[in-house]
């Protein structure tokens, strides 16, 4: 039941000129915490599906019920 999707890449286009240096509450601490927290979510994503992954057939085993809320 495999469907191929065709993602089609873009370059979005923003204009960040009206967006202060210190875009969070004015604060350049909070904002480059912000900045950089923001950096992390790629590569804690990654760390999740392959976790989710890794253990989603024992997990479905145990409680068959899980099936059809895993598979999205």
């Amino acid at each position: 039941m495999s469907r191929a999707t065709s993602i089609q890449p873009r370059k979005p286009r923003f204009d960040f000129s009206a967006v202060p240096r210190d875009w969070l509450g004015g604060s350049r601490v909070a904002t480059q915490v912000a900045n950089a927290v923001n950096l992390l979510f790629p590569a804690g994503e990654r760390f999740f599906v392959r976790s989710v992954k890794r253990y989603l057939d024992a997990a479905v085993a145990a409680d068959p019920a899980l099936a059809p809320l895993a598979k999205g």
